[in-house]
């Protein structure tokens, strides 16, 4: 048998692509935060006046793309080439392609190496031969690793006779803490328990968390398939935020054509045509849908009054896009990392147009059932978890739809024993205190009179409704200090 005995390196990370934004960063007066089409004209204007900048750019395009497609279409990467072409991901195919069947392999890689969708395939036949050894994962929020931008490892493979068990350790900081002392052992049967579609890797910051974590999924059912009991359809935002751009306006251009600001927080005209806010993630937050206004750094969530958003768009258009025009906007953050202090993010919005920042719920088997859903997506608890399916900066469809939830039929039934009620009707009745701030959200709730926004109170209605959740899945009061503790670490690192 042939190959090479050992094989070590660090490949480039880049993808194979001409990325606009980086390439016209070099002049001055280009804007990557402008809408889409001016981005477009602003390149026209520039290929008119430059044509030898013209010629270079398309050079480099046709270049690029003929380089990925050649990747793609060849044959020597069948694990790794759908998407986008990321160069580590090539070389680490390459390098098992190569080596000796009991060669050993070290590589430094992003983590998305064994967590990310696009790799899922190269991790799981990896697993399948029993070949990882063992995947020691970095935080590149370490003053060791300027300029890095995303969490890396040190990925060992190798061939030999092993149980197919492997080493991880996650969230290191320095080469030299102690990290042996958190590492665990995972397994292909872990795996399948947390990730049942993808087979990818569960980051997990040790023994005890992939025991809470493992505990959960136990008694749960998964958010989409092979379960799908909730019934939950989702949607990468309403616009795309690119190619939609000449759908949208902005205040100044909507007064320009006639209309009039509302107290509602859209604008009219005089024959009726609303326009709506076009919210992103970064305007909302958990059970806050105004988490920040584009206007007002200084927003007075005290007052009732919605926020100022940098586009609107036609509510026909809302309309249109909508699986269902009288469904409630619920949505949650797809950009999200798991090292901020939350990661899954989720909250009820007025009737709005929604960015594809966010992911948008489009229909729930039974709506009565959108409250108390919000409550456990914003528990600790499940915070928790969503913290250990990604590496990434993104909450992807593929790591929700392997989420756990509450199996439906107990979830139905379940008496809390604490209060006498439903579990469900006590995390709803803490949710309908949460959400309606303004008058705008107190009509979506049916409320004559909208809450008051109080932040001491808010906080004593989070940790009723983490206790909550913490009670339905029979967490130890051990291993609630756990999550708190390991919760408190990751704003602790995020300042």
């Amino acid at each position: 048998m042939s190959g090479f005995s050992a094989m070590v390196g660090n490949p480039p990370w880049d993808q194979v692509e001409l990325n606009d934004d980086e390439y016209f960063s070099k002049f001055h007066d280009y804007d990557a935060n402008s809408r889409n089409t001016d981005k477009k004209k602003w390149i026209q204007e520039l290929f008119n006046q430059l044509q030898a900048v013209e010629k270079e750019y398309f050079l480099n395009k046709t270049r690029l793309e003929r380089t990925a497609s050649y990747l793609k279409d060849s044959g020597s990467y069948p694990l790794v080439s759908s998407g986008k072409c990321n160069l580590y991901s090539l070389f680490s195919e390459h390098f098992t392609t190569v080596i000796h069947p009991h060669g050993n392999i070290g590589i430094i890689v992003p983590t998305g190496i064994a967590t990310d969708l696009a790799n899922a395939p190269f991790f799981r036949q990896m697993t399948a031969q029993k070949a990882v050894k063992s995947i020691l994962a970095f935080d590149h929020r370490s003053p060791h690793f300027k300029n890095v931008t995303m969490q890396f490892c040190i990925l060992s493979l190798g061939g030999g006779h092993h149980d197919g068990t492997f080493e991880v350790a996650t969230g290191i900081m320095d080469i030299r803490e102690p990290w042996k002392e958190r590492a665990y052992t995972s397994s292909k049967e872990q795996i399948s328990l947390v990730n049942p579609s993808t087979q990818t890797l569960p980051v997990f910051t040790d023994a005890t968390h992939a025991d809470i974590v493992s505990q959960v999924y136990r008694s749960s059912v998964y958010w989409g398939e092979p379960d799908d009991e909730w019934g939950i359809q989702l949607r990468q935002g309403l616009f795309n935020m690119a190619t939609d751009s000449e759908l949208f306006h902005t205040a100044a251009e909507l007064i320009e054509l006639g209309y009039t600001a509302q107290s509602d927080g859209t604008y009219k005209n005089a024959a009726g045509d609303v326009a709506l806010q076009l919210y992103e993630s970064k305007h909302f937050h958990q059970f806050d849908h105004r988490w920040m206004s584009d206007d007002d750094p200084d927003f007075d969530k005290g007052l009732d009054c919605e926020i100022d958003t940098q586009y609107y768009i036609a509510e026909d258009e809302v309309n249109r896009r909508k699986l269902n025009p009288s469904f409630p906007t619920v949505v949650y953050r797809l950009i999200a990392r798991n090292t901020d202090p939350q990661t899954f993010i989720a909250t009820m919005l007025p009737k709005a147009g929604v960015g594809h920042s966010a992911g948008v719920f489009q229909s729930v088997v039974d709506k009565e059932l959108l409250l108390p859903l919000l409550g456990v997506l914003n528990s600790r608890l499940f915070d928790f978890i969503v913290k250990s399916k990604s590496s990434g900066a993104n909450v992807s469809f593929f790591i929700t739809k392997q989420l756990p939830l509450p199996p439906l039929e107990e979830f139905n039934q379940r008496i809390n024993p604490k209060t006498g009620n439903l579990f469900r009707n006590d995390i709803a009745a803490i949710v309908n205190q949460l959400i309606p701030t303004t008058s705008v959200m107190a009509n979506v709730f049916d409320l004559d009179e909208p809450t008051d926004w109080n932040d001491e109170l808010r906080a004593a209605l989070k940790s009723q409704l983490d206790e909550l959740v913490f009670d339905y899945y029979g967490i130890s009061e051990k291993m609630r200090q756990y999550v708190y503790i390991q919760t408190m670490k990751s704003k602790i690192h995020a300042l």
